[in-house]
């Protein structure tokens, strides 16, 4: 039930980001290639799981999504947002800000310009990364081992900026 709920809510976070997409400008950067970020070896190493190759779900000029699904029904998504605008960022920053003082985020350290991390606990975790102007998210949803999925976003949110970073 709280994995349903969970995509569910990913779901309507995605369709918030698409429309909000066509209030973003244009950016420096070339159109988000989530499934290019992160290698499914990279993903089975972090997670300690099966996983199957990247499957893109959502593309378009400012934002991509990219899911790797885990043996057992779990899944590995990453997902970018190029310029989403200074207001939505400032919203989005406020809004974890937020969570962490109720404790439902906790701030990242050395991970971009901020990043936040929200436990749900045996549901997974969610890893919200602002640098340059751009957004990562990684998403760790219903893994066998939920215990390590903090650890684990973070391990594959550091690779991905990585990568990023080539593309600028």
């Amino acid at each position: 039930m709280v994995g349903t709920e969970v995509m569910v809510m990913l779901q309507r976070v995605a369709v918030a980001l698409v429309l909000w997409h066509a209030a973003a400008g244009a950016h420096a950067m070339k159109a988000p290639v989530p499934c290019a970020l992160l290698t499914k070896e990279e993903v089975v190493e972090a997670i300690n799981a099966t996983v199957s190759a990247g499957e893109a779900r959502i593309s378009t000029a400012s934002l991509g999504s990219c899911s790797f699904r885990a043996k057992g029904g779990g899944d590995v998504l990453v997902l970018v947002r190029l310029a989403p605008g200074k207001d939505w960022q400032s919203e989005q920053v406020a809004r974890m800000y937020q969570g962490v003082r109720m404790g439902t985020y906790r701030m990242v350290e050395g991970l971009g310009e901020r990043a936040f991390l929200f436990d749900m606990g045996s549901a997974g975790a969610v890893l919200c990364v602002f640098l340059e102007g751009d957004y990562l998210q990684i998403s760790l949803l219903r893994l066998e081992d939920p215990s390590k999925v903090a650890a684990a976003a973070e391990q594959l949110a550091r690779r991905a900026l990585e990568r990023m970073s080539t593309l600028r």
